[in-house]
């Protein structure tokens, strides 16, 4: 992303309560889904401070405060509405990236799935690839709305 990217001023403040609250309760986090020290708590850990180091960068270098009423926004993060398109089916699906112990609704993934893992912190135009247990995927992400926090 080049240039700083504008957000209306309670868009930009909800973003700093994000990063504040995810900072706050990872460690909370990372003992209700992993209980025992375990390789997959570790990995889990190392995730969650890139998505948080991620947030932070993007708060002091990326984003500037502006007239922005659109609900379009530079990277994906958790409560972002992406929708990708499949480079082989040429399909575009919409997916909403939430935390796994919301309501989910159809077209969300948590963070935690390897749809929800790959998509955080990525801009418009990246593409990603996703095995799953349908086989691997690749995806280009056409779009980014922020629906909430």
């Amino acid at each position: 992303m080049s240039g700083k990217f504008t957000l209306s001023k309670p868009v930009f403040e909800n973003l700093v309560l994000h990063l504040v609250n995810i900072e706050n309760e990872k460690e909370e986090l990372v003992k209700e889904l992993f209980p025992k020290p375990s390789m997959e708590r570790i990995k889990f850990r190392r995730f969650w401070d890139e998505y948080i180091t991620g947030i932070d960068f993007l708060i002091k270098y990326k984003v500037g405060i502006g007239e922005k009423t659109d609900s379009s926004f530079p990277v994906v993060i958790v409560n972002c509405r992406t929708e990708v398109l499949d480079l082989k089916t040429k399909e575009t699906i919409s997916y909403r990236i939430v935390s796994p112990y919301g309501n989910m609704k159809t077209g969300d993934v948590s963070f935690l799935s390897p749809i929800g893992r790959s998509l955080l912190l990525k801009e418009v135009g990246d593409e990603v690839a996703i095995n799953t247990l349908e086989g691997k995927h690749k995806y280009r992400i056409q779009s980014i709305k922020l629906t909430s926090f």
